[in-house]
């Protein structure tokens, strides 16, 4: 895992500069601007930075305890090889620089992924809404999955631990990204991220290909009875913007959140991917990982973001990238047997 070298060039650089070239393009030829500077402001890493440090300072008796249940050494010497290990091998100056690296890319793919997204009014007003509701009808024998969660979990306390554990998806991914930046072999790191980004980019074409808007945009009558605050109030947000896009397209402009587009979920395929890296991590982990993918499934359609086929797709996608990024042999990291 020992990493002592700064490296310029990384595995993923070609998939992050391809999503550059293609935001240019399509920027240019439909006439909106990219907000590079959306996502480079501090006030956007303070809590991945503080959770970074408190993993690596929980990460000091984790590895001390190791150490320990292992090796017939005295407690002071124990304390010192966990010291050493971790200066030596985590904050040196090569896996400090790879840190910021990995956030920069990040911000640069989801900066351009926001961008692309939010105008795809503009580049493709098309909506395959109507062809996605019948799939779903046609692959489930006749029945609606957007109906049969309404009749079924439309329990307040249900439908209420659906809608915040939805929301959680957005602090899920702190975790995982300061394990494979901080935590895992170089190679492991890299097929990570590359597939990662290799998910975004991917899903964030196909939305531009295929638009939607999903059931709750062409169906709110559907939904009107559920108490899901936190999903109503972002739904309302990028309704508006995403009207506002339609009517005045001379004034766009990207905001934070990532737009309308159903069709594939990467919220769900996000999840499966972590869930897919995870089982090389803890198998008890895996297993949290496995049903929080069928909430974020069920919950996807529940809250009237997707139709079923969205996340069957996304599923599919995170596949893809996984198998499509995997590096010829991956050498074990300190969450699992060397």
């Amino acid at each position: 895992m020992k990493n002592t070298k700064i490296h310029f060039f990384y595995p993923y650089d070609p998939i992050v500069i391809s999503y550059i070239g293609i935001g240019l393009i399509l920027s240019n030829l439909y006439n909106f601007k990219i907000n590079w500077l959306i996502l480079f402001d501090f006030k956007h890493d303070q809590i991945l930075l503080k959770v970074t440090a408190i993993a690596l300072l929980f990460f000091l008796p984790f590895y001390y305890l190791k150490i320990r249940s292992k090796q017939k050494i005295t407690p002071g010497e124990s304390f010192r090889s966990s010291l050493t290990y971790l200066t030596t091998y985590i904050l040196n100056w090569s896996n400090i620089f790879e840190f910021f690296r990995i956030l920069a890319a990040l911000k640069i793919v989801m900066t351009i992924h926001c961008t692309i997204k939010q105008s795809i009014p503009i580049i493709n007003p098309l909506l395959y809404d109507d062809l996605l509701w019948k799939i779903d009808k046609v692959i489930h024998l006749g029945f609606s999955p957007t109906l049969i969660p309404l009749k079924l979990l439309s329990i307040p306390f249900v439908t209420t631990f659906i809608d915040i554990t939805y929301i959680l998806w957005y602090f899920v991914k702190l975790p995982f990204f300061i394990t494979f930046i901080w935590f895992v072999d170089q190679k492991e790191r890299y097929h990570f991220f590359s597939s990662y980004f290799l998910l975004w980019i991917t899903g964030g074409l196909l939305a531009l290909l295929f638009p939607s808007v999903g059931p709750i945009y062409k169906h709110p009558d559907l939904f009107a009875d559920l108490n899901i605050p936190f999903a109503f109030e972002l739904q309302k947000q990028l309704w508006i913007h995403y009207n506002e896009v339609l009517r005045h397209p001379e004034n766009f402009a990207t905001f934070i959140y990532e737009g309308v587009a159903a069709f594939p979920c990467l919220h769900v395929g996000i999840v499966v991917l972590f869930c897919i890296f995870s089982k090389k991590l803890n198998k008890t982990l895996f297993i949290i990982m496995l049903f929080y993918v069928l909430i974020i499934q069920v919950g996807s359609v529940h809250l009237g973001w997707h139709y079923a086929i969205d996340g069957y797709f996304g599923t599919l996608l995170a596949f893809f990238c996984y198998f499509i990024t995997m590096p010829r042999k991956v050498e074990p990291g300190i969450f699992y047997d060397d």
